[in-house]
């Protein structure tokens, strides 16, 4: 395919009843993206709808290491400028990566993000983390608690347009699946002790469906240890730097 200038990361593990429409709503964006579907080990029919797509995506095989990997894997196959990272069974609203790369080239930010859809299972819609703004940090902890403990810059990156070379730049990727009980979470953390300028935008481009299950229900012993260590290893980071 023709060089982009935004790459998408798509891992997925077992996902033949959402990978085809996940894959599509990015196929339908209005800005052409390079598209790297890492297919996580799965063995039901993901790899057959994978194939489908033919020369339209780039497929990348593994045997199961867990989602933060796999997306480590995308970052570095990605020749786009900037990275996006889309879940297997959520989708994405066809302008979204162009509105926000126009924003990130304009606004010359690292991180651009938008607001996300929550959608239930019965249909009904939850508009979040929408706002317009541009911000430079100069006074780290103040946009800690601000932005991040305020849940404005949001804990997911799946909402996020990154620039490649503020990750690489910077070592930073993501964190074990099976170590930390959220990868997504960790790197946000991680990116803000280098986050120079992000912008805000007041649209909602991504569709997140919540289900009754997920990684964030059952083993709370076992959620708190992930937690803990994600703390641990994040201030371990902030403290070898400072």
């Amino acid at each position: 395919m023709a060089k982009a200038e935004v790459s998408v990361i798509i891992p997925v593990y077992n996902g033949e009843k959402t990978v085809k429409s996940c894959i599509d709503s990015v196929l339908a964006q209005t800005l052409p993206v390079e598209i790297i579907v890492i297919n996580d080990g799965s063995d039901d029919r993901t790899g057959e709808i994978l194939d489908s797509y033919g020369e339209r995506i780039t497929v990348i095989e593994q045997n199961r290491a867990g989602q933060g990997n796999a997306r480590n894997v995308g970052i570095a196959a990605a020749h786009g400028e900037y990275l996006g990272f889309v879940d297997a069974d959520d989708t994405v609203e066809p302008e979204m990566y162009e509105v926000m790369y126009n924003a990130a080239k304009r606004s010359d930010c690292q991180i651009v993000q938008c607001g996300v859809w929550d959608i239930c299972e019965d249909g009904t819609k939850t508009l979040r983390s929408a706002f317009d703004e541009c911000v430079e940090i100069f006074d780290r902890a103040d946009y800690v608690f601000d932005y991040f403990y305020h849940l404005k810059h949001t804990n997911e990156v799946c909402n996020k347009l990154i620039k490649k070379s503020f990750l690489t730049d910077n070592n930073l990727k993501f964190g074990d699946t099976k170590k930390y009980f959220s990868e997504d979470f960790k790197l946000n953390m991680e990116m803000i002790l280098f986050l120079e300028k992000i912008c805000f935008i007041d649209k909602g481009f991504y569709n997140y469906y919540i289900k009754k299950s997920g990684h964030c229900l059952g083993d709370s012993v076992g959620r708190i240890a992930k937690i803990s260590k994600l703390f641990d290893d994040v201030l371990s980071h902030d403290m070898a730097d400072g």
